[in-house]
């Protein structure tokens, strides 16, 4: 239409990002309100640029995927959330480690802070962290998307069924997380749960195996336990 089109020229002549006119379609149908706060987007820019150490390309693909940003006040709700987060993980806001958290899983930008330290406290707790926070920044910078994950729904069930069914340690669960954050990601049900159970019926402890092991492919998952021979991650009879 012809609003549509005046609208789209309007959006264009302040297309800071240099972003397609497709691009531009894709992120109005997506969230309505950005039409009334595209004129924030160069304070945005700007704020993810100079405090947080975002790369244009890092802010690029954050607006592409997250165009609701625009919504949030810089001052009332970004910039407090950054002070928090650079806070709860000893983090300098100017470092590349923290453009990389914020860029990977922006919805952290706009999570509640009572959400993320459930979160923090619980892996502090469960996984015996230590108190400098090198370990739950490592943690959080491999996955942000773990501070994300809902606790009762998915954290708790999971620790639970690694120390309880398959009976690590909180020890060896740590070794376990701390070489790949992403174990905490992976789906209970469709993932862990069926791949401890297929290599219980070949007499593999998950405990005793190499802790990438969750990350392979099915494929790849069923020729390493097809080929596993080592007596090092047999189940003791």
């Amino acid at each position: 239409t012809s609003v549509m089109e005046r609208t789209l020229k309007r959006l264009r002549s302040r297309n800071y990002l240099g972003l397609s006119t497709e691009e531009i379609i894709k992120m109005v149908k997506s969230v309505p309100l950005v039409l009334k706060q595209w004129n924030k987007i160069s304070p945005l820019i700007c704020f993810l640029a100079d405090d947080a150490n975002c790369t244009m390309k890092q802010i690029q693909r954050m607006l592409r995927r997250y165009p609701q940003l625009l919504q949030y006040s810089i001052e009332n709700k970004l910039k407090p959330k950054m002070l928090f987060l650079c806070t709860e993980l000893d983090i300098d806001n100017s470092s590349d480690d923290f453009a990389k958290i914020i860029a990977s899983f922006p919805t952290i930008l706009w999570l509640t802070e009572p959400t993320i330290m459930a979160k923090i406290d619980f892996l502090r707790s469960e996984l015996r962290l230590d108190t400098d926070n090198y370990e739950l920044e490592e943690i959080v910078l491999a996955m942000p998307s773990i501070l994300g994950l809902s606790l009762e729904n998915n954290l708790k069930p999971k620790f639970e069924f690694f120390t309880q069914s398959v009976g690590m340690t909180r020890w060896e669960l740590k070794e376990f997380v701390l070489y790949q954050p992403a174990l905490l990601a992976y789906s209970l049900e469709n993932r862990i749960k069926p791949r401890v159970a297929h290599m219980e019926t070949k007499g593999i402890s998950f405990k005793y195996c190499p802790p990438y092991l969750m990350s392979l492919t099915d494929d790849k998952f069923a020729s390493w336990c097809d080929t596993q021979t080592s007596t090092w991650s047999i189940i003791e009879t």
